[in-house]
């Protein structure tokens, strides 16, 4: 089987782990509403949070074949990944509080404050 069969393989095979994972974890939610409302719910949680799951698995199973490259999972290094889903979460923190004061630079102007200009 080539490289690229496999890795596809074990990225499904990953996503099937966690969707299974967190469909347990929306059978629980699941439970839990139904014993403290003691009514049904609308949403089949078991199966948004396994589609959630699996898509996140393979999301993983991406960024660990992204950081770690050809070695196999029994090999890789673990301050690694986790140092790579940390600054990609820096990241995205950092996108959002420039978008967050961009909103409220543009709120600003109409009422006369001074914000100095970008050069």
């Amino acid at each position: 089987m080539t490289r690229w069969r496999r890795g596809i393989r074990g990225a499904i095979g990953m996503g099937l782990t966690w969707a299974a994972a967190w469909g347990g974890a929306g059978t629980i939610m699941a439970l839990g509403i139904l014993l403290v409302t003691g009514g049904r719910h609308d949403p089949p949680f078991p199966l948004m949070f396994g589609a959630f799951g699996f898509v996140a698995g393979v999301m993983f199973a991406g960024v660990l074949r992204l950081v770690e490259g050809r070695r196999r999972f029994d090999q890789m290094s673990l301050p690694r990944p986790i140092f790579a889903v940390a600054a990609a979460g820096f990241a995205a923190g950092s996108l959002a509080l420039a978008r967050w004061a961009q909103r409220w630079r543009s709120l600003l102007v109409p009422l006369g404050a001074d914000i100095p200009s970008d050069a």
